[in-house]
């Protein structure tokens, strides 16, 4: 229900979009490098499920006859995709195509900065009302999922987890939300252009009515203080991460003022306090009790997993089935459903050509935030840009740690923050050419 939900949603927006270039209310299309990067991507996964010749399956993946066996010379037949599960590869492939139809209308979508940063208050708002009933569901529920679902594997008794069935991917749902409520503080009481920062305006803002930056530094606090009780280490991790990324970004572009380091300080109270109440022990207990020995036992298997198909993968979303070959004894009962390392796993379900086209899309999103965060680039392009950086460094953080590009609750973030890059990478493209052509002109005449 949920990805039929992701896949309902996704082609309402397209569609949404297709009427209104059809009316004309809309501008053409914006291309990019990433229209390639997600073609061939789309083409190399449905490859791994379209019935191929036996020669150039065996070709592509001489192993296929070593791990399939059954399939050799009894009657079975013949096995003909790339993939050791097509059914688990097909399912895995809809929802990545979701989630890239979804970035390429929010490309579309998102054309100024008043885009951009409408979407980013949307994304703050989203992940601090998450938040908000993660602490509530948390405290008030008898273990069911809003309080009527009972999940057959987990529960919301013991960990902070709010509408999401793992841990890991709350806490990365957060660590996504922070740095957005980070921008939107400062674009509230941060330092503006020749505006004093006595005692006396500040005070004159704060009688002034406006509730704003308050609950901002409320809904702050909420966040890291939900994201640091899911317990999850590499959440924990991924919120550091977001945090010191966003403050060093502001910083270097003069966005931080002392009022903000004073909404900032009232949401570091309000965090330690309800820590000191409630949950601090179990938080450091959690962030000690570092163990790598079964990530890496996985993270093993998954290393020759791809060495045995380097070139094609076992298929997206066959992890489950293809590494306990290579778990030693211990482990055999125990079922990993991912590798806890993102890139890892993407080398052992889709080969080297599915890693290089991860890490493609990674650079050229990267790229875009370097052009949106240069000196000279305006002021509310570098701010937003910031918040963006800031919010993609710590999910890559945390994919080194966890397997979260599968879960479609982040990755739809992670797209929609990734639009919002490059058109602010656009945007500052063309302030930049217009900065050019107006100083080139007098000296022409």
């Amino acid at each position: 229900w949920g990805r039929m939900l992701l896949i309902v949603c996704v082609a309402g927006a397209s569609l949404a979009w297709i009427a209104g270039r059809i009316a004309g209310r809309l501008e053409g299309y914006r291309w990019s490098w990433a229209e390639p990067v997600l073609l061939i991507g789309t083409l190399w996964l449905l490859l791994q499920v379209v019935p191929l010749p036996s020669m150039l399956l065996n070709a592509l993946s001489p192993n296929h006859a070593h791990w399939l066996p059954a399939w050799t010379g009894t009657g079975l037949g013949t096995w003909s995709t790339l993939s050791l599960y097509p059914a688990a590869t097909t399912l895995a492939t809809v929802s990545v195509l979701s989630v890239g139809l979804l970035f390429v209308v929010a490309c579309q979508r998102l054309r100024t900065i008043d885009d951009v940063e409408t979407m980013l208050k949307a994304i703050g708002l989203a992940v601090a009302g998450m938040a908000a009933f993660a602490l509530v569901q948390f405290a008030t529920s008898d273990g069911r999922f809003f309080w009527f679902y009972e999940h057959p594997f987990t529960s919301t008794l013991h960990r902070v987890k709010g509408a999401f069935t793992n841990k890991n991917h709350f806490a990365q749902f957060m660590a996504l939300g922070l740095a957005p409520l980070a921008w939107w503080l400062v674009q509230r009481v941060g330092k503006k252009p020749g505006s004093s920062r006595d005692f006396t305006s500040f005070t004159q803002t704060a009688g002034s009515g406006d509730l704003v930056p308050g609950i901002l530094m409320c809904g702050l606090g909420l966040v890291a203080f939900a994201g640091l009780l899911a317990l999850s280490r590499g959440g924990a991790l991924a919120l550091a991460a977001a945090a010191v990324t966003c403050a060093a970004m502001m910083f270097r572009h003069q966005k931080v003022s002392g009022r903000l380091l004073a909404g900032l300080a009232a949401s570091s109270l309000l965090v330690a306090a309800c820590l000191g109440i409630y949950g601090f022990r179990d938080v450091s207990q959690r962030l000690e009790e570092w163990d790598p020995g079964v990530r890496l036992i996985v993270w093993d298997a998954n290393l020759q997993v791809a060495s045995e198909f380097p070139w094609t993968g076992t298929g997206l979303g066959t992890h489950a089935e293809a590494h306990p070959t290579f778990l030693s004894e211990p482990f055999l009962e125990r079922e990993f459903t991912h590798a806890e390392n993102s890139p890892l796993q993407i080398a052992s379900e889709t080969g080297l050509p599915g890693l290089l086209i991860c890490l493609a899309a990674i650079l050229g999103c990267l790229g875009w935030c370097r052009v949106g965060l240069r000196r000279g680039v305006d002021s509310r392009i570098a701010a937003a840009a910031a918040a963006v950086t800031a919010s993609l460094v710590a999910h890559l953080v945390h994919c080194l740690f966890d397997f979260i590009w599968y879960v479609p609750g982040c990755m739809v973030v992670v797209a929609l923050l990734a639009a919002c890059a490059r058109s602010l990478a656009t945007a500052a493209n063309t302030a930049a050419a217009t900065a050019a052509n107006t100083t080139e002109t007098p000296d022409a005449t």
